[in-house]
Formats: structure tokens, sequence, C-alpha cells
């Protein structure tokens, strides 16, 4: 018979537990949408939070990055395209973009990370006077 410990997996195993606890409250009470990309994976993920912010319910969002590039408007798509591969690149150190998705738009920054972007997006307004539909409010 063998016997194998396996403290040290299990208490790996809790922190990621609680870690994961703390993200999704995190998550939830945040007023802002998150936005998860792995650039090597392709996958992405957009919070229930995100997806409300651009007038749609969890379930009409799916975290599929061709539907979200399908949903934003054309003028700002090559523009957002293009930060994205300059970050990817190594080329900027951050991403500040504005999109505007049919009726919704949205402000985007990234936390810095290098091997994925991770953003948040907080609904943004259109200034009347703007003939142009500049969106006004800039990224926290």
């Amino acid at each position: 018979m063998v016997f194998r410990d396996i403290t040290e997996q299990r208490t790996l195993q809790d922190a990621l537990r609680r870690s994961e606890e703390r993200f999704a409250m995190a998550i939830a009470g945040s007023k802002d949408g998150i936005y998860d990309y792995n650039p090597v994976t392709r996958e992405v993920w957009f919070s229930p939070r995100y997806k409300e912010i651009l007038g749609y319910g969890d379930d009409e969002f799916p975290n599929d990055i061709a539907f979200w590039k399908g949903r934003m408007l054309p003028e700002d798509h090559a523009a957002t395209t293009a930060q994205f591969y300059d970050y990817e690149a190594g080329r900027c150190d951050d991403v500040h973009i504005v999109q505007r998705f049919g009726n919704a738009a949205a402000a985007l920054s990234d936390n810095g990370r290098r091997f994925g972007i991770t953003t948040s997006i907080n609904p943004v307004t259109v200034s009347p006077s703007s003939e142009s539909g500049i969106v006004t409010d800039s990224v926290r």
C-alpha cells in the first residue's frame, strides 16, 4: 500500500477556491463590466454586467469574440483591432479605447497583463451637441 501526502495539493485547491470566490464577489459588486481575453487560445469571457451595459441579457451575448466584433460599429473596429495588436506585440503599455455598439458605448482600459487582456468597461454618454457622436466620458 502506497500513501501520498496531499496536504500541499489541498492547500492550493482551497486557496484557488477562495480566490475564485473573491473574484466572483468583486465582479458581482462592480458597476463596471469585465472582459477577459486570452490571445493564445482566443478564449473570451464577458461578465453579465458587461453584457448589460451593452443592452444584452447574459444569455443573449455569447462569450465569442466574433459576436463581440460583429456588434461593434464599423468605424470603431479598425482602431480597436490595431490597439489590441499593438498591445499584444508590446508596442504600447496601455489600451484605452472607446467603442460604440449600436445604441451603447463603452470605454475599455487594460489591467497591465501582457499575456492576456482583461478589461473593464463603463457606460459612457454621447454629447447631445456632438454631430459626430463622439463619446465624451473617459476611462476611469
